[in-house]
């Protein structure tokens, strides 16, 4: 087959035009692959010639045909099992209740659903949390008809299954042999599937909205136009107070500001104000459209003081390795204009006098209590004299102070590597990196903290996500308070991301 870079670029610039679809930077391989497909398949020899097709009269079908083959399906049961737990725990029971009191039926949509395993999965915590068959309507949708297909068949392989526990695995699905399973048919009777473009919308929304979206893992493929657009369906979409869960690197920071942003069970959900009202998305005639959103570059949401632990009560020590010694990782740049007792205890950080700038510190927090770059340097402070239960504590109130501080998590993350916590540390680094996710250092640590857990594959990831952003050459933006014990090469943390890469080769 005759493949030309020139008709490669003109596909993608036709996704983006037509579906909104926008090509990570290494997706151009994967194009090419699903252009080789449609052209082995339509017995043709030339891209130019596949290009002529797509652009005739058959143009949406076939785009369509190919959306499939360029986006990555990937899904497993139970995946973020943080979501799963906060779902079973509160968010699942409070929407049941909920629906109950207003007599109708709880309404779920899994959007993006691939092969099933989401919505199985929703359909199991429902029946674990009590709901009966009648009481859940349970949507299921994807692009991709032949997905679809499987789904509805409900026949998984064992490795597929590896994420389910033996007490599911007896109560939900029926043996198809010892490679396979079925799922049981009160299960598959709750999960209604359909194909539906989420970037077209013209999808089914049910009386009052939905009470929970699950929708991740799809807006990375959007231009920001229509990520928008769907945003604003899918929130039109939402009943008034409930819930939508995204993937684990997506965030509507500085991109869509009409969403609350909910931490609940230590996962996070954006969630729809209440006194809001549900609007049926109507398939645009003309896409792309002109979103109608004002994107602002702050959160507007008013969001609750988070329910902390008292600030003098020390975490438990996990018994586990200590993490595996590293380079150290790039500077933290102070933000300018410190607040003057703040630069004076800096500058006393600076000359080693670590003591005088932990009273200078204090001195300044009861004169200023709600000082969030206070508290997080008198934690980072604290970190580094290895006083960790007086750390976290003063990373708890800077939390108080600001819940959606990406800083306070990421620091608090760097304390819990350092202190020997290495699944505290996955947490509150990957919360720092759902606030914001171009934070090299915030991926490095993660990494780390998974090598100390032996989960290599995470490590892998977190390390090369850190190499990424730092070779990229975006300007790191300055951290919101200062770290003492980070040198002032902005290139080690690079090095330090790639060496770690090596050792683990």
């Amino acid at each position: 087959m005759e493949l030309r870079r020139v008709d490669v670029d003109t596909l993608g610039k036709l996704l983006l035009e037509r579906a909104g679809l926008k090509l990570a930077a290494d997706g151009e391989f994967g194009l090419s692959m699903a252009l080789r497909g449609r052209m082995q398949t339509l017995g043709m020899f030339a891209s130019a010639q596949y290009l002529n097709y797509v652009q005739g009269p058959d143009q949406d079908a076939e785009l369509h045909r190919l959306l499939p083959l360029v986006t990555v399906g990937k899904t497993d049961f139970f995946r973020d099992q943080r979501q799963f737990d906060a779902l079973q725990r509160r968010v699942l029971p409070e929407s049941l209740e909920r629906a109950r009191r207003e007599r109708r039926q709880l309404h779920l949509w899994s959007a993006a659903c691939a092969t099933g395993e989401e919505p199985y999965s929703l359909a199991m915590v429902a029946v674990e949390c009590g709901a009966l068959v009648s009481e859940v309507n349970l949507r299921a949708t994807d692009i991709n008809g032949e997905a679809i297909f499987e789904a509805q068949r409900g026949v998984f392989g064992h490795r597929k299954l590896r994420p389910v526990s033996p007490e599911r695995m007896e109560h939900f699905f029926i043996s198809e042999g010892e490679d396979a399973a079925r799922v049981s048919p009160e299960i598959r009777k709750m999960v209604k599937f359909g194909v539906a473009n989420l970037a077209e919308g013209g999808y089914e929304v049910p009386e009052g909205g939905y009470d929970i979206i699950f929708c991740r893992n799809v807006l990375i493929y959007f231009d920001a136009t229509t990520m928008v657009r769907t945003l604003e369906r899918i929130y039109d979409s939402l009943r008034p107070g409930a819930y939508l869960a995204l993937g684990y690197s997506e965030s509507l920071y500085r991109i869509f500001g009409r969403f609350e942003l909910a931490e609940v069970e230590g996962a996070f959900f954006y969630r729809k104000p209440a006194g809001t009202k549900v609007v049926a998305p109507e398939r645009p005639k003309t896409p792309p459209m002109v979103p109608r959103l004002d994107i602002r570059t702050r959160v507007t949401a008013k969001f609750p003081v988070l329910q902390l632990e008292p600030p003098d009560r020390p975490r438990p020590l996990l018994e586990s390795r200590p993490p595996t010694p590293a380079p150290i990782p790039a500077p933290v740049v102070v933000t300018p204009n410190l607040p003057h007792r703040l630069a004076r205890s800096v500058d006393l950080i600076e000359r080693g006098q670590f003591l005088e700038a932990l009273d200078l510190l204090r001195a300044m927090l009861v004169a200023e209590p709600e000082s969030l770059i206070g508290w997080i340097s008198l934690g980072n402070l604290l970190s580094v004299l290895r006083r960790f239960p007086e750390a976290f504590a003063a990373y708890e109130r800077a939390l108080q102070v600001e819940p959606l501080s990406a800083e306070a998590r990421l620091f608090w993350g760097i304390a819990q590597v350092e202190a020997s916590h290495p699944r505290e540390a996955v947490e509150e680094l990957g919360k720092a990196l759902f606030l914001d996710a171009d934070m090299a250092l915030a991926h490095y640590y993660s990494g780390r903290a998974a090598e100390a857990l032996g989960d290599a594959t995470f490590a892998r990831r977190a390390y090369r996500n850190c190499l990424t952003i730092c070779q990229s050459g975006r300007p790191e933006r300055p951290f919101l308070a200062h770290y003492p014990d980070l040198p002032k090469d902005p290139d080690v943390l690079g090095r330090a991301a790639q060496y770690a890469l090596g050792a683990m080769r």
